[in-house]
């Protein structure tokens, strides 16, 4: 069988198909770097940002409790400014609880949060026993409080607290694995 289409033709129709899966090449590739692109948004401004902050509200109780143990050691002369930096760091961390909050995307990341707020408020309800004990010099009754009665709590709010790192981490563990 003999084509009747000469090799000028052949050729510019075979150039053209050419042409048309490198556009559909493109097309698809575009549509692939989208989905790329969403993905890292996602995690630019939603997983990223939680994990720091849950960072930083570790950071911040960790600092407190450095703080309470500081309060123990520290001489009467010097123990209103041991407790107010005790409370510039109880304040620190309820704002970064607090900043935390609209950050929540998810029931699976709601619960630890919200654990996280319900334990940081167990924890402070020694607060006010500690500094009347320090300002008065009861150092026996401080100490119980930092190293006996707080002990569980803070152990189950640092547990909190990696628990939701680990869902920040799940989370963008999945939204990496949709890109």
């Amino acid at each position: 069988m003999k084509s009747r289409l000469g090799v000028g033709a052949k050729l510019a129709g075979s150039f053209g198909l050419v042409l048309l899966m490198l556009i559909g090449l493109g097309i698809t590739a575009v549509i692939q770097l989208s989905s790329v692109n969403d993905v890292a948004e996602d995690m630019q401004t939603n997983w990223l940002p939680s994990t720091r902050q849950v960072s930083a509200i570790a950071q911040h109780v960790s600092r407190y409790r450095i703080r309470e143990y500081r309060v123990l050691i520290t001489e009467a002369d010097k123990m209103p400014a041991a407790l107010t930096r005790l409370q510039e760091s109880k304040e620190a961390v309820d704002r970064a609880i607090k900043a935390y909050a609209p950050m929540v995307s998810s029931e699976e990341e709601g619960r630890p949060y919200k654990e996280v707020v319900a334990l940081w408020a167990a924890y402070l309800t020694r607060a006010d026993q500690l500094k009347s004990a320090a300002t008065s010099g009861d150092l026996g009754v401080a100490k119980r409080l930092v190293t006996v009665d707080g002990l569980a709590t803070f152990d189950q709010l640092n547990k909190a607290l990696e628990e939701l790192t680990e869902v920040n981490t799940r989370g963008a563990q999945d939204a990496a694995a949709l890109g």
